[in-house]
């Protein structure tokens, strides 16, 4: 092992070494359709998803879920790798494609492991972020309603999830424009994560961005100028001053300045954000464009 890394391979060249070593040895021994093979190739995508490479990993579940089709069975297993499906279209961009795929893994799910079980808790968060990339806004806000509902009974209320379930419907609550709304449920999301997952974890950074976020549109600029220097530093402890997320950040404060007529220190983090995006990111990036 240590020869390997010594060579440069990353965790997940190795994780994919030792998986593709396994497949071929099970095709060997057992045949084109083992359930053994299908899980294989599940873990093998969602490699290649890492390593962003999405047609390798949809061609993998693919396959995997074609192994499975053959023996008749339905599982929470093979709902969670139609998610995974629903996963990998939704980075490529195939937002109505992937909302099927979350339908039918939600499906699957509920049939196999029954309602209220965690799994469904995360295919209605898939599913919820499909509908809001696709501004079905209106049908978004039952799912993820839900999707909080099954994470406090399946989890508690004091489990990281429960902060992610409470930011996605918070996220929608901001762009459906009920800002006090939001910003409760970030408010609660925050207060999760620092004490399931400590002061100085990069989930936090979201909620803590959205309350200002928030406060910004409900006319409490000063509020949210802490918040955004709060994520801030948060980012820069995270990532260092050079990432095109404390670009961000540098933006959310400049614009908490403009709103408090601080326009001499908001030009001072404006620029400061389009200089670190314009350094750090590609020029098709969406968050560079929006810095210019």
């Amino acid at each position: 092992r240590r020869q390997r890394l010594a060579r440069g391979l990353t965790l997940s060249e190795l994780a994919r070494r030792a998986g593709e070593r396994g497949l071929a040895l099970r095709e060997r021994l057992l045949g084109g359709d083992d359930r053994d093979i299908a899980r294989t190739l599940a873990v093998l995508a969602l490699v290649d998803r890492l390593e962003g490479k999405p047609e390798a990993a949809r061609e993998k579940l693919e396959r995997a879920l074609a192994i499975a089709g053959q023996k008749g069975v339905e599982s929470g297993e093979i709902g969670r790798w139609i998610n995974n499906l629903g996963l990998v279209a939704s980075d490529v961009g195939h937002l109505a494609e992937a909302e099927l795929h979350f339908r039918k893994a939600l499906a699957v799910i509920e049939r196999s492991e029954g309602r209220e079980s965690a799994l469904v808790a995360l295919a209605l968060d898939n599913l919820g972020a499909a509908l809001r990339a696709q501004e079905k806004r209106d049908e978004a806000l039952p799912v993820l309603e839900r999707a909080l509902s099954v994470v406090e009974r399946s989890w508690g209320d004091a489990h990281f999830q429960y902060g992610t379930a409470l930011n996605s419907l918070g996220s929608l609550l901001l762009e459906t424009r009920r800002f006090e709304e939001a910003r409760e449920r970030f408010a609660a999301a925050a207060a999760v994560y620092r004490e399931a997952l400590g002061p100085g974890s990069p989930y936090l950074v979201w909620p803590v961005t959205n309350q200002g976020l928030a406060l910004l549109e409900l006319g409490r600029p000063r509020e949210a100028l802490a918040f955004f220097r709060e994520a801030l530093a948060l980012r820069r402890e995270l990532y260092g001053e050079e990432h095109g997320q404390v670009a961000s950040s540098h933006s959310d404060v400049g614009l908490a300045l403009v709103a408090l007529d601080d326009f001499e220190g908001a030009e001072a983090e404006l620029r400061l954000g389009l200089d670190i995006a314009r350094r750090t990111l590609e020029p098709s990036s969406t968050t560079l464009a929006e810095q210019m």
